[in-house]
């Protein structure tokens, strides 16, 4: 069951509109140890995002908890939304697995983490199994953006300017895009001043299309957004203790 669409964008502008911005997430990267930098999580508006045992958990349990947030937040737009837009939704979702599934492609290994991952290892056991040098791995970065905008609506932007727009923005927020190419050759001293500007142009998508459900695609990059921020705080913490305390 759906809600009416008016009902559903309404609560889409409330959703974004307690989103933190680039200036909370400054603040929370200048706090040092994991353990204050989690208090503080769990103290504002991401605290559904990380768990109470964050602080002992490894990189790779992180990291699967922020692709289930996602997977939780697209649940919650189906049950918001037409279902003629759900197989753009879950299409999204696989956006987090992208740098996996490149890395897969490159012939890389396959860690016992990746079949623990049901979304993960449901989606690619076809060819997992399969010698590395014969694998096809499809939904990569190059081939994401096609397929997510077959999968969207007729008459609801699938051939449109704004879907491509859109679809290079989630890409970028995702880390698969060419603006994070670009973040990577400027260095770490611009990473805000990417990350501002990214957030920035999701928010102007998102009200340009906040008549339409295509909203809630922007709202899903600046989720996957806000999520990569997280997942680098925390694994910078957990993977190098020392560093961050001597900031």
């Amino acid at each position: 069951m759906s809600y009416p669409l008016p009902y559903s964008l309404a609560r889409l502008q409330a959703r974004v509109g307690g989103l933190p911005r680039v200036g909370e997430w400054q603040r929370l990267s200048a706090i040092e140890g994991i353990a204050a930098f989690l208090h503080a999580v769990h103290g504002g508006p991401m605290s559904p995002w990380t768990l109470p045992g964050d602080a002992r958990a490894g990189v790779h349990e992180i990291e699967r908890q922020l692709r289930h947030y996602l997977w939780r937040q697209i649940e919650e737009l189906m049950r918001w939304l037409p279902p003629s837009w759900h197989p753009a939704l879950r299409w999204t979702s696989y956006l987090p697995y992208l740098e996996i599934f490149a890395y897969l492609e490159r012939e890389g290994d396959l860690y016992p983490w990746m079949r623990e991952d049901m979304r993960f290892f449901g989606y690619l056991s076809p060819v997992l199994d399969l010698p590395a040098g014969r694998r096809r791995i499809p939904a990569l970065p190059a081939t994401w953006a096609e397929g997510w905008r077959q999968r969207l609506p007729s008459g609801g932007g699938r051939d449109g300017k704004a879907s491509g727009r859109l679809a290079t923005a989630l890409l970028a927020a995702a880390g698969a895009g060419e603006e994070e190419e670009e973040e990577e050759e400027e260095g770490e001293g611009d990473r805000w001043q990417s990350h501002r500007h990214l957030e920035a142009a999701l928010l102007r998508l998102f009200h340009g299309h906040c008549t339409s459900p295509l909203a809630a695609f922007s709202y899903l990059g600046l989720i996957l957004l806000q999520a990569r921020f997280l997942r680098a705080e925390l694994q910078r913490r957990l993977l190098f203790p020392a560093r961050v305390t001597a900031q």
